[in-house]
This record gives structure tokens, sequence and C-alpha cells, in this order.
């Protein structure tokens, strides 16, 4: 029996930066790019977003609201895209995106890891995001960011995340 073709890896060869206004037709085209299947997982929906929906995104203020890409220098091509976005709780919703290509090449820890880092410094104490229950790589990847994380049912296939933004040690500190 044949296998699936090997798949050649992209090199991890990108920088995370925050996200600027300039960004607004790379990241609409980053979004077109995807997958139905990641798009679903990122908006759960099949919908496409708009370009007048890509400039919010990209015009995050990196006070109240952080916008994160990375993306390859030598093309400029985005390849992820991190939002932390104010809810009505005490913290921050997350929205994490990246390319079909990219993904399980550490894009999505890079991303998040930097969004932590932020989310710190600004004095955030916690992010939230829905997820697809059966997503198993958004939800391995949250689980091992080396801070508490606790998922809740929501019902119709969908958990709520809850990340603590304290560091690991920090946690460590506090047994």
């Amino acid at each position: 029996m044949l296998g699936p073709a090997p798949v050649a890896r992209p090199s991890f060869a990108a920088t995370v930066r925050r996200v600027r206004p300039a960004d607004a037709a790379a990241l609409f085209g980053f979004y077109e790019a995807l997958s139905p299947d990641s798009r679903y997982a990122r908006f759960l929906s099949f919908g496409r977003i708009a370009l007048d929906q890509a400039e919010p995104m990209a015009a995050a203020d990196g006070i109240a609201r952080c916008g994160l890409v990375i993306d390859v220098p030598a093309t400029g091509e985005i390849v992820g895209h991190l939002c932390l976005e104010p809810t009505e709780r005490a913290g921050l919703e997350i929205g994490i995106a990246v390319g079909d290509a990219w993904q399980g090449h550490g894009v999505g820890r890079a991303l998040l890891a930097a969004g932590l880092a932020w989310a710190r410094r600004q004095g955030v104490p916690e992010l939230y995001g829905v997820a697809l229950a059966d997503n198993a790589r958004i939800l391995r990847l949250l689980s091992s960011l080396g801070v508490p994380c606790a998922f809740r049912p929501l019902g119709d296939g969908l958990v709520l995340a809850k990340i603590s933004v304290a560091s690991a040690d920090a946690h460590r500190q506090r047994r």
C-alpha cells in the first residue's frame, strides 16, 4: 500500500513582529489562502473575510489590542497571525491561524509565546479562546505553553480555553 507523498517542509526563516496597518492586504491574502478546514478552525465558519475586515486586524494598537504576524523576510509572505482582543471578561480573547504549509513547524508556538509575553507586559491576567473540541493540534499546543490552561466544553463541538498569563516560574513559586 502506498502512503501519502512526502511534503516538502518549509524552512523556518521567519520572524515574529507586530502587525502594521500596511499589512491589511497581505493579511487578507493570508486568510484567503487558508484551506477551508483551517479557515473553519480559526473563525468557526466556512466564510471568507473581506479586505475591510482585515484592516482592523492590521490596526491593533499594541496597547489594548495585540496583533502579531510571522512573515518570511525574503518575500514578506505572512505565514501566521495572532490577535488578542478585549472581551467582557478581565482577559483577552485569542485568535490564531497558521498557513497550511507552515502548520506543525513552530509558527503557532512562536506566535503564542510572543502573545503571552505581550500580555504579561500589559498585566493581562488571562486569555480566552474558543476552539473546536476535535482540534487536537491547538489543544495540545495550548496545553504545552508552560502556563495553566483549562478547557471547558461549550457544546456544539466547541471548548473554551482559559489560559493563565503568569509565567511558569510564577506558578511554581506560588505552590
